[in-house]
């Protein structure tokens, strides 16, 4: 038996919201390592003489992209802070993953775009 009579669901709960933070972390590092393919891509390649990386519009992408990844990164260490500390996490937890989540496939659909 897991824990105390009848007490199994919450554990159950409780350990599904840890595992948000793991699944948001591997959001997380996907995504950073598409973006950083990305910005090495645009450095290498070229359009009209120039690097793609001096078109200020691919600067605003790239620099909205890095912003969202590092809220990503800050919601993920709340979660996981309150957690060590004993806290209740499970509603930070939730919505790290779904915003890690959410962020890296954008990350994503940029480094395939050649």
């Amino acid at each position: 038996m897991m824990g105390k009579l009848n007490d199994g669901f919450r554990i159950a709960v409780a350990e599904l919201a840890g595992g948000r933070i793991g699944i948001g972390s591997l959001a997380l590092g996907i995504g950073s390592a598409a973006l950083e393919y990305a910005a090495r891509y645009t450095k290498e390649r070229e359009q009209f003489g120039k690097p793609l990386s001096s078109f200020q519009g691919l600067q605003w992408m790239m620099a909205d992209h890095y912003t969202e990844l590092e809220a990503a990164r800050l919601l993920l260490m709340s979660a996981a802070w309150k957690k060590e500390q004993g806290l209740p996490f499970a509603k930070e937890a939730s919505m790290a993953k779904l915003y890690a989540t959410e962020k890296a496939k954008v990350c994503l659909k940029a480094s395939s775009q050649k």
